[in-house]
């Protein structure tokens, strides 16, 4: 179908190899020839680096992660994956990382984001596309890489309609496909420590397992 379609909230707690626990938040979304993949790639810049609305509001602001970021990932014709991962500082913060990530989407779903904000986005990237092809090897694996997932058609428009975004374009697709009750979350824990905290839905959805026990490794 065009749309991803998930039918209610899933979560999965996974053991890790890593000291401090990290979040995983994911919605299906479509391939790149949807005509909402631009605009999906304009959230993507929004959500991340060190001048996102998140890095403010996790690493800078609330003080509760190391790191956070976004990516889009498409597969070519096939649906797509929008991703937002952050690694937190402390593990009793996991309830409120949930919320305030599931908070500022609802922001950008119903509030349109300032012109200075689209206006660094675009440019950004735009500087993105023009450095990544500026040697000759660049520029013929990225037509390489665009006539694979797509078409060459797809490669030469796709700068202009990103460009061509709107404020209620992020909104629509922001409210389409970012939905709270369409995701799946993913809690990489630390060996050894509780889990069930991690378990718990912090917006009390009612959030399923893609598996009969939600948790992979033991406790």
């Amino acid at each position: 179908s065009r749309k991803g379609k998930r039918e209610g909230p899933d979560r999965l707690v996974v053991d890790a190899k890593f000291a401090r626990p990290r979040l995983m938040c994911g919605w299906n979304t479509v391939s790149s020839k949807d005509e909402d993949y631009p605009a999906l790639s304009v959230v993507e810049a929004l959500l991340n680096g060190r001048t996102s609305r998140l890095y403010k509001q996790f690493v800078e602001g609330e003080g509760i992660a190391a790191s956070v970021g976004a990516s889009h990932n498409n597969a070519g014709r096939y649906p797509g994956w929008f991703e937002i991962d952050l690694e937190l500082l402390n593990k009793k913060d996991d309830g409120k990382a949930e919320k305030l990530l599931t908070a500022e989407l609802e922001k950008l779903a119903n509030e349109p984001i300032t012109d200075a904000e689209m206006k660094r986005v675009r440019q950004q990237l735009l500087a993105s596309a023009v450095f990544n092809r500026e040697s000759v090897h660049a520029l013929a694996d990225s037509i390489a890489q665009g006539v694979t997932i797509n078409d060459l058609n797809f490669l030469k428009t796709l700068l202009p309609r990103v460009l061509a975004v709107t404020p209620a374009d992020v909104q629509r697709v922001i409210k389409t496909y970012l939905d709270p009750e369409k995701r799946v979350v993913v809690w990489s824990v630390p060996k050894g420590e509780a889990r069930s905290s991690f378990r718990r839905d912090p917006h009390g959805s009612a959030a399923r397992s893609p598996r009969t026990d939600a948790t992979v490794g033991g406790d």
